[in-house]
């Protein structure tokens, strides 16, 4: 499926890879899905169809309104509108779905197909979901934090076992604190105070620490806290970079006779680089995904290989996805391209991930 669906629905070259024989079959088969999970059998599914105003728009929104209809669903034609507005009236219409014909800032050869659904309609399978989640842990014995988190949330109510989930603007998963916006600062204010207090107690402890022991103190009890799923919050902004910074500044300064020496001379004496300098790491489980090295068979599609094999360089090199906003911007499938791109071929291709190690601490 991944091969026409992208993060942003379907996209390629007007009447080439998007034809309208694709367009016919992406619309029946939508359509098919609607008929299927619709619970009031009485009502035919209404779909909203936009599009933008290139050349081929009318052409696949034609073809697409035919595979829509060919299965029973109730289209409303929209017209040329903007993307944004589709999704307001889904709400506005009661709509089922709705359907954008767009390609955004491609070239003008482009165009794409982007689907939409309706979180009102959505809300009973939502629930049906949870419930079902609720089932198996009781099962198993687990139990659930009841939380509702979004920033643009439509605050439909779920219940847990008679529960209504809360909303709230940021849940700690696995260690990492998430906060509605996806901004990051409530995750580093945490960990940086978390990371201080252990710097205190062993500052305590240790009246005068050789750089041999500092090194080793700080791998074993301070870098595991700051570097903890740095993949996921990698931070963008300067003043949270700083604030991750500012713990390695500090502690380094505690080193016996670099007190006097600039933050670059402490780190070259100690044999350290600046946490902002994460490429390492974020190469590291770059490679693991793509070798299906976790137990989760999908967790690969958050990269997307290059399909061009007349590229200089090696064989497995990415693209970039396309976004909107700084969040996405930063995620780890998209400010990793450029540096695993510039990987020679022979360690894209290592053995292992020791091997992928040792062969980067040489590249770098």
């Amino acid at each position: 499926m991944t091969k026409y669906f992208g993060t942003d629905g379907v996209r390629g070259i007007a009447n080439k890879e998007l034809s309208p024989e694709m367009a016919f079959r992406l619309g029946r088969t939508g359509g098919y899905v609607l008929t299927q999970h619709k619970e009031d059998a009485s009502r035919r599914p209404l779909v909203l169809v936009a599009r933008d105003t290139r050349i081929s728009g009318q052409m696949l929104a034609d073809a697409l309104i035919a595979g829509l209809l060919s299965v029973g669903i109730e289209v409303l034609d929209l017209g040329v509108i903007t993307t944004p507005a589709v999704a307001y009236l889904i709400k506005i219409q009661g709509a089922d779905a709705g359907i954008q014909i767009s390609a955004s800032h491609n070239p003008v050869a482009d165009n794409g197909i982007k689907f939409f659904g309706n979180p009102l309609t959505d809300a009973a399978q939502i629930q049906r979901d949870l419930d079902a989640v609720l089932t198996w842990n009781k099962e198993w014995l687990l139990h659930l934090n009841a939380y509702n988190l979004g920033n643009t949330n439509p605050k439909i109510v779920y219940t847990l076992d008679g529960i209504q989930l809360k909303l709230v603007q940021k849940q700690k998963d696995l260690g990492v604190i998430i906060s509605h916006n996806l901004k990051w600062e409530p995750h580093l204010i945490a960990m940086t105070k978390k990371a201080n207090s252990v710097m205190y107690l062993i500052k305590r402890a240790f009246s005068c620490l050789p750089p041999a022991l500092h090194v080793k103190l700080y791998k074993t009890y301070l870098r595991p806290i700051i570097q903890y799923g740095f993949q996921i919050w990698n931070p963008h902004f300067e003043k949270d970079i700083q604030l991750v910074e500012r713990v390695q500044r500090k502690f380094t300064k505690s080193a016996a006779g670099l007190n006097n020496l600039s933050y670059e001379e402490r780190l070259e004496a100690l044999n350290l680089t600046t946490l902002a300098d994460r490429r390492r790491g974020d190469l590291i489980e770059t490679y693991k995904i793509l070798n299906d090295c976790y137990d989760c068979p999908v967790l690969h599609t958050i990269f997307h290989l290059n399909s061009n094999t007349h590229l200089r360089g090696h064989s497995l090199k990415l693209d970039k996805d396309n976004f909107r906003l700084n969040p996405k911007k930063n995620f780890l499938s998209n400010r990793v391209v450029n540096d695993w791109n510039g990987l020679p071929q022979c360690l894209v291709v290592a053995d292992s991930v020791n091997g992928f190690k040792n062969g980067l601490d040489k590249v770098l």
